[in-house]
């Protein structure tokens, strides 16, 4: 019966796939982290559009000089205008943090990417290992099945007194 191949370093394969795993759900989790904070900026950028549409009408031409119903100039709202401009700078300083943020998640992405390379390359160094051992194994179980093979042969002839190369073919006298 042929010896079953048994890998040795299977135990430190298995935990160097555990740690790819590991880098993979934390490369994993910092995409999501990024995407949030990524859809955040968005929608901010979004609202500041707003804003400024909204701030136009604030402070456009027909708010600073236009004439009301009943002929008398039109009062700026002066406390409105204020805080609409204060809602804006709070937005553009939000923006500001949350792309910041999103510089830092992204140089932490490109750490844990490299993290998860190098995991991958040190798999990948014991699966070819494996993978030559294997190779070998099958090679030197080949050899001696076919040493068996030829000692079987051998036996028959040297039982059956067919030395010589004499065989006799079915039915030939």
């Amino acid at each position: 019966m042929a010896k079953r191949f048994r890998f040795r370093l299977e135990v430190v394969l298995k935990l160097r796939k555990q740690k790819q795993d590991e880098c993979r759900r934390v490369v994993a989790a910092r995409l999501r982290q990024i995407a949030a904070v990524q859809t955040r900026i968005d929608r901010m950028s979004e609202d500041l559009d707003h804003q400024r549409v909204v701030q136009r009408r604030l402070v456009g031409p027909q708010a600073a000089g236009a004439d009301s119903v009943d002929g008398r100039p039109a009062l700026l709202d002066l406390t409105g205008i204020r805080r609409h401009r204060h809602y804006v700078t709070r937005l553009l300083q939000n923006i500001a943090a949350a792309e910041r943020q999103l510089a830092e998640l992204r140089t932490e992405l490109r750490r844990e990417q490299a993290a998860l390379e190098e995991a991958s390359r040190e798999v990948k160094v014991i699966e070819k290992l494996e993978e030559k051992q294997r190779q070998r194994h099958n090679l030197v179980l080949a050899r001696a099945e076919r040493a068996e093979a030829d000692e079987i042969g051998a036996q028959f002839v040297r039982s059956h007194g067919l030395a010589g190369g004499a065989f006799l073919v079915a039915g030939e006298s």
